[in-house]
């Protein structure tokens, strides 16, 4: 039972983001997180390049990491 509500609730709050941020690095780096942004990432390009003025294709797009 918690003495102090509201000095452990501000306790986790205060927590959380670090937490999260942990958290957010390790999934990130997951393979199939990954694969899913560039996947996304090169939808996302190819959508934009197409609606662009003037453009009639759209070449291939790679991500490539250095």
């Amino acid at each position: 039972m918690l003495t102090d509500e509201k000095a452990a609730a501000l306790e986790l709050y205060a927590q959380a983001a670090t937490r999260a941020k942990t958290q957010g690095i390790a999934i990130a780096s997951e393979a199939p997180v990954l694969a899913l942004c560039e996947k996304k990432l090169i939808e996302f390009m190819h959508g934009f390049l197409a609606k662009q003025p003037g453009v009639k294709v759209v070449p291939h797009i790679t991500v490539i990491y250095e």
